[in-house]
């Protein structure tokens, strides 16, 4: 019941912070020590600003609004990306085309529209 998945989560959050901590690089996610310090400076900027935003007015009841919060990622900005995936991972030879499973002809086209497109 509703206790057994509370349990369950609760159980996670180790495996999720393990997981916040490792590397991981594939064709669609780079998490690395780059991501994770702008993750952590955003996420700090954020707090101050609700902090100063609760002094400013003089409130200590706030709720945050997650769904604005967006993280630019500066790191990222060299990779190529077509769709949710990033190029580079996608063409080594060891890439398992299976992992876009239906979603690889929407790929290719998306591939072909940005080489079409693209500004030299």
């Amino acid at each position: 019941g509703r206790s057994a998945r509370i349990r369950s989560a609760v159980n996670n959050w180790p495996l999720l912070f393990q997981r916040l901590r490792s590397d991981l690089s594939d064709a669609s996610l780079i998490w690395n020590e780059s991501t994770r310090s702008e993750l952590r400076t955003a996420l700090q900027e954020e707090e101050d600003a609700l902090v100063a935003s609760m002094e400013e007015h003089g409130v200590s009841n706030v709720s945050w609004n997650d769904e604005d919060f967006f993280v630019h990622y500066e790191c990222l900005e060299e990779e190529v990306r077509v769709g949710a995936y990033y190029l580079r991972f996608v063409l080594l030879d060891d890439f398992d085309v299976e992992v876009l499973g239906s979603g690889a002809s929407r790929f290719l086209g998306q591939l072909y529209h940005s080489f079409l497109t693209e500004q030299s």
